[in-house]
């Protein structure tokens, strides 16, 4: 048998690191999530390349239909609070639930550090937003995930300027950049964490950010998602019961994770982030632009 080279050696000490350090924030994220009150005692938070994105939401036990995996406190929920004093760019709840990330790292929060440290830094399928070769953006991401070229052209244009005033405005003499410390490239990365985790919490169309079960994956194909998010109020409406909330430990606006199917023992969790439907094409290019993910074709 050869010896190992010396730069094999070190592939493999780097690899054996970032293993390390994967695993230690799963367990970090999943100490902060029980701590904060979620719970979820048949799912793991785990990195593994049997995940769908790398790192997801995995069952440690059978779980039934219909099945309550987990609840997240209201306490947790980021919203988007839309306060009417403000322009449309700073009313925006991308703009708003940035800015709340801004601000909490700011002030280094600690109650919310574990989770703000979990959150992904690299975001290539939002290049689109501030590139400087629009062209060469849309024909290169055409070809590499089978998408038409057209259908991305015609709607990046929107998303570009809606960037680009809400930036402006928060970079604005009126805008909250000076409080939060906050760079170009901060502002970005924020702006890009919500748009890849935004979700309605409300059932009333308010868009805001949920701890924990923002580790879910987005299906490859969106059947394949097997839970659901809603408020436990929803649940007890769906449930035609009026008075479900008396006796419960939950709060009617306390976020529950509920399975839309059976699911086995080992199997990852997956949500929807938006209905197929028909037009497959149009499907997978709003999931690029609006939340990242990037489909190949069926």
């Amino acid at each position: 048998m050869q010896p190992c080279s010396t730069a094999v050696l070190l592939l493999q000490l780097l690899a054996a690191t970032s293993t390390s350090h994967a695993l230690d924030a799963d367990a970090a994220a999943a100490a902060w999530s029980t701590q904060r009150g979620v719970h979820a005692p048949k799912l793991a938070i785990r990195t593994t390349t049997d995940s769908v994105g790398g790192r997801g939401l995995f069952a440690t036990d059978a779980v039934r239909k219909g099945e309550v995996v987990a609840s997240i406190p209201k306490d947790l929920v980021w919203r988007a609070p839309a306060p009417a004093d403000l322009p449309p760019e700073g009313r925006a709840w991308q703009t708003q639930l940035a800015t709340q990330l801004l601000l909490a790292a700011a002030a280094g929060e600690e109650a919310w550090a574990p989770w703000l440290d979990a959150l992904p830094t690299d975001f290539d399928a939002f290049a689109y937003l501030d590139c400087e070769d629009v062209d060469g953006w849309v024909q290169e991401t055409a070809q590499r995930w089978g998408l038409p070229a057209d259908r991305l052209a015609e709607t990046l244009g929107e998303r570009r300027g809606a960037y680009a005033r809400r930036a402006a405005w928060f970079f604005s003499a009126e805008g909250p950049a000076a409080l939060c410390g906050a760079s170009p490239q901060s502002f970005r990365l924020a702006y890009c964490r919500v748009l890849s985790r935004a979700v309605t919490v409300d059932g009333k169309g308010c868009i805001g950010l949920v701890p924990f079960y923002d580790f879910l994956n987005h299906g490859r194909l969106g059947s394949e998602a097997n839970v659901e998010l809603l408020t436990y109020g929803q649940a007890v409406r769906r449930a035609g019961d009026a008075s479900g909330a008396e006796g419960s430990f939950l709060d009617l606006d306390d976020m529950l994770l509920v399975a839309t199917a059976d699911i086995e023992t080992g199997a990852e969790l997956l949500t929807g982030y938006a209905d197929a439907g028909a037009d497959e094409d149009g499907y997978r290019v709003k999931l690029l632009l609006q939340y990242g993910i990037c489909l190949p074709p069926a």
